[in-house]
């Protein structure tokens, strides 16, 4: 059940990144174009295919380098809807980017990946709040945008997957261990020249018997 529920997490944030990713390039590709279009494609692109190597080959060391990168995004969600009139799309494209490597490590880390995955799809919402707590007296109230909320929902649903399959993992049996049998047999010891001869060892005298 666990491993189940680990690629049933996979596959869902592999086809939401399908979807998201492409259509976030298309939106820079067209506004704003040109080459800042090329470097905000880049910004997306690089980190993506870095943070995705490192999962796959070094998916301890890549725990830690996403706990630091969830936790740089959270602060500059808070940061931007406080400092800035609207918060744009940077926080949700920055969100679903981190949660492409945060699933490969889910495969092998479940409940770690588990938890940043709700923390990385909640740090959209959490921007919308802020930004709406800021404009509180000019629009009456908080209402969460479209893209927010589309970034973040499905993160959220892909950790509880995650966290759901380590809780199975912790209800099914333990692997037996490998049964350890020698590799050689114990070789026979072969009977000495002198004893198969029937002469005694070097250095014992035969005895005769029937002397006094």
């Amino acid at each position: 059940m666990s491993v189940f529920l680990r690629r049933g997490a996979f596959t869902l944030m592999t086809v939401f990144a399908a979807f998201a990713i492409p259509f976030a390039v298309g939106e820079i590709i067209d506004n704003p174009g040109g080459s800042a279009a090329v470097a905000l494609v880049a910004l997306i692109v690089v980190p993506l295919a870095l943070l995705v190597t490192e999962a796959l080959h070094r998916p301890a060391r890549s725990l830690r380098t996403l706990r630091g990168a969830v936790a740089l995004l959270g602060g500059y969600a808070v940061a931007e809807a406080i400092l800035t009139p609207q918060t744009g799309p940077v926080v949700a494209v920055a969100a679903v980017v981190l949660g492409v490597p945060l699933s490969v490590v889910g495969l092998h880390h479940a409940r770690e990946a588990g938890v940043l995955l709700v923390i990385d799809g909640l740090v959209p919402f959490v921007s919308v709040v802020a930004a709406g707590l800021r404009h509180l007296g000019d629009n009456g109230g908080l209402h969460l945008s479209g893209s927010s909320a589309a970034a973040g929902m499905p993160l959220v649903i892909v950790g509880m997957l995650y966290l759901c399959a380590w809780v199975a993992g912790l209800n099914e049996p333990a692997p037996a261990p490998p049964s350890h049998q020698p590799r050689h047999r114990p070789r026979h010891r072969q009977p000495s020249r002198r004893q198969s001869t029937g002469q005694p060892p070097t250095g014992q005298r035969p005895s005769h018997a029937g002397q006094p």
